[in-house]
């Protein structure tokens, strides 16, 4: 251990005595060093959303007359459905995504495309979704029908369901283009409050698709609900050694702060470490995947709060790095959405850890020699999973940690070992576990034991 008792040297942000050759702070991880700031090379130009304002005009007058002249009588007096009309009026998509239907029993329903389940627990309409997506990939996500009660927004699925004689979905696309696939997803569909439910995935060339949904009431009526999407291959920038200066903590700060500063998450960016040590404290601010040769983090690494595009969610992803600790401290403590794939993590007082905004992907890899391996206390996050897949939980005091998660999520041990440790998963909020695949843990009794 440094002996900090002969030094006059103290931390400009939190006062503690440090070494004189400190190039951070043991108490607060501050950085000491001074940043650089470096020159990047470009990535391609972004492509603007295609958008016509003959549609815009088009819609929006076709937006008053659904609303004036909907199937089944006159629009709720409630003020929720009237700014919803109003909505719906600037926004040719919000138009055609929904309906106000008056049922034979009464009932005034409010009729709208989604995609949900939702990870913020809410159920908007959805009249158009556009996303980057990489080359060579595919996204899926639900692509739903809900109905909810236009006066008290409860979900009335099952009494509209009783009106509604028949239906069907089709899928168009102008000549050239590709089109979207939608298929049954039969395991999630009971667990979601939809009237209908499918699951779509999509390519890249999947550039402009219009997902039709027609609802034939026994009363005659026919409701048309149309969702629009877009998709388009996202711009790359690859960073490596010869591109920047990488050597140092300090550089490789550099270039993520220059980073934050030019890109935002609608470019994929890929940096490629070399085979180092940075022994100082790294702060993530930028959507950015570092990519491991060797590379080693032996100071505390945080991923910062990021922003979402319109196109893209932001988050930072490790890949093949070790992180390296000395039974002190955090390993990644995760603001934003993290992943850590085939990464080793060991010698802290806390692995990983995932607070409010952030979340921990652990994908592959070693936990092992840790006071906690990995921690979740995070309530909310724009992105996260269940699942934690092919981990090696090893000699840690407590291997994993479940003190808050999001509502209505749970953890999913897929081929996982827990060997050695001195408690293989503390749950005291009772959060559901599954064990898939091999998974090799002991489970908590009690209070502590999976739902």
């Amino acid at each position: 251990m440094t002996d900090m008792t002969k030094t006059d040297k103290k931390c400009p942000h939190c006062g503690a005595p440090l070494a004189q050759d400190a190039s951070f702070c043991t108490r607060c991880t501050a950085t000491l060093a001074q940043r650089r700031v470096i020159a990047l090379p470009r990535a391609g130009h972004r492509r603007s959303r295609w958008l016509l304002l003959a549609a815009v005009i088009a819609a929006t007058a076709a937006a008053v007359v659904l609303w004036l002249s909907r199937p089944g009588g006159t629009p709720p007096e409630d003020t929720a459905g009237k700014e919803d009309a109003a909505q719906a009026a600037a926004d040719p998509y919000l138009a055609a995504c929904q309906t106000y239907y008056t049922g034979a029993d009464g009932r005034e329903y409010h009729v709208f495309t989604a995609v949900t389940p939702s990870i913020e627990g809410r159920t908007d309409p959805v009249g158009y979704r556009s996303e980057l997506i990489p080359a060579g990939g595919t996204v899926d996500f639900p692509a739903t029908v809900m109905v909810e009660d236009a006066v008290t927004q409860d979900y009335a699925a099952e009494d509209f369901a009783a009106l509604l004689d028949n239906w069907d979905v089709s899928v168009t696309a102008p000549e050239g283009v590709s089109r979207v696939k939608l298929w049954d997803a039969e395991e999630e569909t009971p667990e979601s409050p939809a009237l209908l439910y499918r699951r779509l995935r999509a390519d890249p060339t999947c550039t402009h698709n219009e997902v039709v949904w027609t609802l034939r009431m026994k009363s005659g009526d026919v409701l048309r609900l149309t969702m629009t999407v877009e998709f388009e291959e996202q711009q790359a920038l690859r960073i490596t050694p010869e591109d920047a200066p990488l050597e140092t903590a300090q550089e490789l700060q550099a270039l993520l702060d220059r980073l934050a500063e030019e890109y935002n998450a609608d470019t994929s960016i890929t940096v490629e470490l070399p085979d180092v040590t940075y022994d100082a404290p790294v702060s993530v601010g930028c959507a950015v995947t570092l990519k491991g040769s060797g590379t080693a983090f032996a100071a505390p690494v945080t991923v910062t709060p990021l922003s979402d595009t319109e196109r893209c969610h932001a988050y930072v992803r490790f890949s093949e790095a070790s992180f390296e600790g000395d039974g002190s401290g955090t390993g990644v403590t995760a603001r934003a959405p993290t992943y850590l794939e085939n990464c080793r993590v060991t010698g802290w007082d806390v692995g990983a850890l995932a607070v409010n905004g952030g979340w921990v992907y652990l994908h592959g890899g070693y936990i092992g020699g840790n006071g906690v391996g990995a921690r979740y206390d995070s309530a909310y996050s724009n992105s996260y999973t269940y699942t934690i897949r092919r981990i090696d939980f090893l000699n840690n005091t407590t291997a994993l940690e479940l003190l808050c998660l999001p509502p209505n999520s749970y953890a999913a041990l897929d081929d996982c070992r827990f060997r050695g440790n001195g408690t293989d998963v503390y749950n005291p909020g009772g959060y559901r576990i599954e064990v898939n695949n091999g998974t090799e843990v002991a489970l908590p009794a009690g209070r502590d034991a999976a739902a």
